[in-house]
C-alpha cells in the first residue's frame, strides 16, 4: 500500500491506497480505508495520483512483519507526546 493525497473538492485527504496499477507516471487502486470528507468516495473507492505525490508506502513480509509505514509510527510518537 501506498499513501497520497486525494483531493475531492476543496478537500484534501492523506489516505492509504492498495496500489492495483502504474501507467508511466501515476499509479492506480482503491482506497484503504473509508476517507473523513471525500464526497462518495470510499473504502474500495478506485483513484489514482502521480507517483511524485507519494508519502509513505508499507507492506508486509513473509515473516508477517510491516515494512514502511513510517508516517503510522510518527503519529503514535506525537500521541505519546500529548
Amino acid at each position: 500500500s501506498v499513501k497520497a493525497p486525494i483531493t475531492h473538492g476543496d478537500n484534501t485527504e492523506f489516505i492509504w491506497i492498495t496500489i492495483t496499477a502504474i501507467e508511466g507516471e501515476r499509479f492506480y487502486g482503491t482506497l484503504g480505508n473509508d476517507p473523513c470528507n471525500l464526497g462518495s468516495l470510499k473504502f474500495g473507492s478506485k483513484v489514482s495520483a502521480p507517483i511524485a505525490d507519494l508519502n509513505d508506502w508499507c507492506y508486509v513480509d513473509a515473516g508477517d512483519n510491516l515494512a514502511g509505514a513510517f508516517t503510522v509510527e510518527a503519529v503514535k510518537q506525537a500521541a505519546r507526546r500529548k
